[in-house]
């Protein structure tokens, strides 16, 4: 049973996860969303954009592969990262980029992105990893691995 006492109201991202029987009478559904005003999604400049792209390394003249999410098992990083490996064989110019944030109370998010940082996917000469908030200890350090740019 439902532990519902002293709240007066849920909230649920689809109708479906609404249990049948659930005891509140005052029910929400909010589908997830991205906030357009929020300082990571504004838009910026293409000369900027461009700067900051080949000043991580990312060549403009080359193919780009890319997922935008959090490090989650849900969004499978990791599986984008053997995409690639599949990918770089016909297309050995193509670059992959993985470009999330992290949570502090998501241990498994943090445990993927280990994995990923200490390059436990297979080789790729030339890689680098970027993450310029300092959520990794080696800030920019060249990997056996394919993380990000490579």
């Amino acid at each position: 049973m439902l532990q519902t006492v002293g709240y007066d109201a849920a909230v649920f991202t689809m109708q479906e996860f609404l249990p049948p029987d659930f005891p509140l009478r005052k029910i929400h559904v909010i589908p997830p969303a991205i906030d357009a005003l929020s300082p990571k999604n504004i838009r910026l400049p293409e000369d900027m954009a461009r700067q900051l792209l080949e000043w991580i390394g990312i060549g403009l003249s080359r193919p780009l592969i890319t997922q935008v999410s959090r490090f989650d098992p849900w969004k499978d990083p990791l599986g984008v990262i053997d995409a690639y490996r599949l990918v770089r064989e016909p297309i050995p110019n193509v670059q992959l980029t993985l470009v999330g944030s992290m949570a502090l109370d998501d241990p498994e998010g943090w445990h993927i992105c280990e994995r990923i940082m200490k390059g436990r996917w297979g080789r790729s000469p030339g890689s680098r990893v970027h993450e310029p908030h300092g959520c990794w200890e080696h800030r920019g350090q060249r990997l056996p691995d394919a993380g990000t740019s490579g």
